[in-house]
């Protein structure tokens, strides 16, 4: 993941995807303390650019109030979770 800057009032990070991750959805956690995680929906995912087998890929969410730390976890159907961290 990487922080990218914009207009006021919003922030965007970027990361690589793969392309086919069939039945695998990705949600992104936020935390405060590393300790409790909670999902955070961003107001737009968009897709960068195309790498070959993987898309960079640019989530954008509004401000926050306080520093926070970010992850991603990828869920699949009856198999549990990976989590990956920055």
């Amino acid at each position: 993941m990487r922080a990218m800057p914009l207009a006021s009032g919003q922030f965007a990070f970027q990361y690589r995807q793969r392309k086919n991750l069939g039945d695998v959805s990705t949600v992104i956690q936020n935390s405060t303390n590393l300790v409790n995680w909670s999902i955070v929906q961003p107001l737009s995912v968009t897709n960068v650019s195309d790498l070959g087998e993987v898309w960079l890929q640019q989530a954008i969410f509004p401000a926050q109030s306080a520093p926070g730390y970010f992850r991603m976890q990828y869920l699949w159907p009856g198999a549990g979770s990976i989590l990956l961290q920055p």
